[in-house]
This record gives structure tokens, sequence and C-alpha cells, in this order.
């Protein structure tokens, strides 16, 4: 593009164009924002987010999380099982989920609650395998 040619209403539509890119930019972060507050302030449950949203921000299951180990081991057992579901549906980005959940499963642990062990035990070998797997093939794609 030569910059000498650009005629004064292409550089004010182009300007146009990127005030609004950055006004978008600004009411996402807001609502991102938003909605991790309701989430934290408990006004919202994780699982009531569309699938596309809850992934598109991994702080949304953390500030879950936090309010759900705190009202109680069903729901904190519930958000697990979400977030176990979304990491199998969520192809993308799965490695940064897997290792997520289980950061979750080591730090937040309800010691003797039979239905958290098994499910903890269950994922958590299923997750390594997934994960040593995904070292091997990335390994060899070097």
């Amino acid at each position: 593009m030569d910059f000498y040619n650009i005629s004064e209403e292409k550089l004010f539509a182009e300007y146009k164009v990127q005030k609004h890119y950055k006004e978008i930019e600004r009411l996402n972060i807001i609502s991102l924002q938003f909605i991790t507050e309701m989430l934290l302030c408990n006004k919202i449950k994780i699982q009531w987010l569309p699938f596309e949203l809850r992934i598109s921000n991994i702080d949304f299951y953390i500030s879950a999380f936090r309010v759900s180990r705190n009202t109680s081991k069903e729901r904190f057992i519930d958000d697990i099982m979400l977030l176990y579901d979304d990491t199998k549906k969520n192809f993308s980005n799965n490695k940064k989920f897997m290792e997520m959940l289980l950061l979750t499963l080591e730090r937040y642990d309800f010691k003797g609650e039979e239905q958290f062990e098994i499910i903890k035990a269950n994922i958590t070998k299923e997750i390594l395998l997934k994960l040593s797997v995904n070292r091997e093939l990335s390994k060899n794609h070097k």
C-alpha cells in the first residue's frame, strides 16, 4: 500500500475501524470481568455458561472452584466433572485444561471422601496418560 496515495477519507475510515475495534475489545474485557465477579459472588454457576464461553477464559473455572470448594463437596465435584468434560471436548486448549484439572485435584482435596477419592484417582490416571502421550507425540514431531 502506497502511504502517500491514501485519501483522507480512507485514513478516516481506517481510524474509525480501529476505534471501534478497541471499543469492542474494551467491552469484551468488561463482560469477562463481570462474569468472573458473578461467579465469585455466587450469583451464577459455571454450568450455566455456554461451553464456548467457559473455555474462552480459564479464569472462570478458577473462580468457580474458589466458590464451590467453600459451598459444598457436591458442588465442587460437579465443577470438577464439568472441567473434566470440557477438557475432553476442548481440543485446541486441551493441555492447558488438563493441567488445570490436575492442579485442582491436587490442591483442593477432600481427604477421606470416598466419592472424591474415586473421581480423583480415575481422572488423574486418565489425564496423566493423555499428557504423557501428548508429550511423546510432540517429541516425535520435532
